[in-house]
């Protein structure tokens, strides 16, 4: 009986919700219909208001500053050791002296939103990279439970992030580039750029002179292994106490190692002669499609209708709410 009765109970519910489902279906049915006829009776009403609302939507597409298709990021690295100096100029930027100085088109400025640089540091060991605004330290919780902090001192870094806003993703490439040269133009960034075409041009003339006097000490303990002199003078006049064989050894270790960072400062040379700032890294697109004219389109179309509906409402009940307002 009492299964009997579960079983009941249960085809009940499935009838009533069934019921009410059909109820929903049938009024939207009539309520799609009543749209219709509204829709075909006051079509002059409905025509007005769903035209109103499109040149409403088409003047804010146009007008609107915050209007983007597309977010467009790419990293930067420069040899000032502090990207605080381009960061500050990026974000004093003059978009007319940008435009003017770079040659870009008034297309290509008009496409310009905002153009935002950001720190970069790396907060974990997987590499995790993370953007920050502007802080000289950031802090970050590693563990929960003794809350400890580390800091990031985020000027030591070479590298910064730059997140272009755009109305036209097509212009990135040449608004990156233009940004690149201005930042290279800049009388600081002239400065900084010098002092370290100096600094490293130093450091590969030290090398190299150490790196001769090592060949040259290492000739020498050539010949005395020859000789068979087991105790050499090193190059800075103290007297080794390795075999000459071990010493011979530990001189061509160190002319490997100076030939290395001989390479590779002259491999920052290299990048320094093509200026304080370059970007070599990919543009990144997230591209906001609502933003286009199509979606502000749509949007005014959906909001005509229903600015039109309205409109038709109150002129169908206009009577009964002028009694009601006059009751009052």
């Amino acid at each position: 009986m009492n299964e009997q009765r579960k079983d009941l109970g249960l085809l009940d519910l499935l009838v009533v919700c069934w019921n009410f489902l059909v109820k929903i279906f049938l009024i939207a049915i009539d309520v799609a219909a009543w749209c219709l006829r509204m829709l075909w009776q006051k079509k002059w009403v409905m025509l007005l208001c769903v035209l109103i609302a499109l040149a409403l939507s088409v003047l804010d597409y146009k007008k609107n500053g915050n209007t983007m298709a597309a977010k467009a990021g790419f990293a930067v690295n420069t040899y000032s050791k502090k990207p605080y100096f381009s960061i500050e100029v990026i974000r004093n930027l003059d978009m007319d002296e940008f435009a003017q100085a770079t040659g870009l088109s008034e297309e290509e400025k008009n496409a310009i939103i905002s153009i935002n640089p950001y720190y970069v540091i790396d907060l974990n060991d997987d590499a995790t990279i993370e953007l920050i605004d502007y802080k000289e330290q950031y802090k970050m919780e590693v563990d929960d439970e003794t809350a400890e902090e580390r800091n990031f001192n985020v000027w030591a870094t070479k590298v910064f992030y730059v997140e272009m806003n755009l109305r036209d993703k097509e212009v990135a490439p040449a608004v990156r580039q233009a940004l690149v040269d201005y930042l290279n133009a800049s009388p600081v960034m002239q400065k900084a750029w010098e002092t370290n075409k100096v600094f490293v041009q130093g450091c590969i003339d030290a090398l190299e002179s150490e790196f001769r006097k090592i060949d040259s000490l290492q000739n020498i303990a050539l010949n005395k292994e020859e000789a068979g002199t087991g105790f050499i003078e090193t190059r800075r006049g103290t007297t080794s106490t390795y075999g000459s064989g071990t010493f011979i050894q530990v001189l061509s270790w160190d002319k490997n190692r100076l030939k290395e960072m001989i390479y590779e400062h002259q491999l920052t040379m290299n990048d320094l002669n093509e200026g304080p700032i370059f970007c070599n890294s990919p543009i990144s697109y997230s591209e906001d499609t609502r933003s286009s004219l199509k979606w502000h389109l749509i949007n005014g179309l959906f909001f005509g209708l229903l600015l039109g509906y309205a409109v038709v409402l109150l002129l169908m009940n206009r009577q009964k709410i002028a009694a009601f307002f006059n009751k009052k």
